[in-house]
């Protein structure tokens, strides 16, 4: 059997640049940069096209809406923990 070679890792994080500015403007407290937004169209004009986004970028996400499951299991099982821990007590009450 050879010998498995391990991957080489790279120096640079595998994050876009704005990503890392925005954390570095968060360590640093300073205020974070963000883009101006278009102004609103008026009636009778079209929008704006949104512009093209370089390959490999991916649009936002909306976290909250993502990950809704994770705080309704995280709810269950608080609910299940305080279930057992009165029924273990009760069970200390009963065998005394």
């Amino acid at each position: 059997m050879s010998k498995k070679k391990r991957k080489s890792r790279s120096s640079q994080p595998n994050l876009p640049q704005e990503t890392i500015d925005r954390a570095e403007a968060r360590a640093s407290h300073r205020p974070v940069e963000k883009k101006p937004a278009p102004p609103p169209a008026e009636e009778g004009e079209k929008p704006a096209t949104p512009q093209a986004q370089p390959a490999g970028a991916k649009p936002a996400v909306n976290l909250a809406q993502e990950y809704r499951y994770v705080v309704q299991d995280l709810q269950r099982i608080g609910v299940l923990a305080a279930a057992m821990l009165v029924v273990l007590a009760l069970l200390k009450l009963l065998a005394g």
